[in-house]
């Protein structure tokens, strides 16, 4: 998955639209899991990054845990690489990223990492926005609720609207 957003759809889209100079990830649970590692990975390719309710420390939670295992192996120096707070602690500069959680979700307390995320991103704080909402959850309608906010952060930073 990684090969492919990175490298297999942005040939992909050039070669139908034309070069494209960077680029904006957004995802949902697992997806803004992959949107935030994908993008501080390559910042030089994206502009922005979003998630909603990221999965943000897998290699802290069992659900992480068993997915890196299936698909990194036992190699867990490996696993860091595709961890969204390992990176952000390591880092000395991050792009703009918008994340927002849900308070009621699930997989809050469990799963997702957030509270580690608000602490890795804390140093970051003009340039990655976390937010959490009371009255969501791990939902559709949470991502329908705030998709259109998603849209105008990223637009803002690929330079289509001031």
């Amino acid at each position: 998955m990684f090969d492919y957003v990175t490298r297999d759809v942005p040939e992909l889209v050039e070669a139908i639209c034309g070069h494209v100079p960077r680029w904006s990830t957004s995802g949902h649970s697992m997806g803004g899991h992959g949107a935030l590692v994908v993008a501080s990975r390559h910042p030089e390719q994206f502009a922005s990054a979003s998630a909603f309710a990221p999965i943000a420390h897998p290699v802290a939670c069992p659900w992480g845990q068993r997915a890196f295992q299936g698909y990194l192996g036992e190699h867990r120096d490996q696993w860091h690489r595709y961890d969204t707070v390992t990176l952000m602690k390591a880092a000395d500069e991050v792009m703009p990223m918008r994340i927002d959680q849900g308070s009621d979700g699930e997989f809050l307390s469990s799963q997702l990492g957030y509270d580690e995320l608000v602490a890795a991103a804390a140093r970051f704080k003009d340039r990655v926005r976390v937010a959490r909402h009371a009255g969501y959850d791990h939902s559709d309608y949470f991502i329908a609720t705030f998709i259109e906010a998603h849209l105008r952060f990223h637009a803002c930073h690929l330079g289509v609207l001031t």
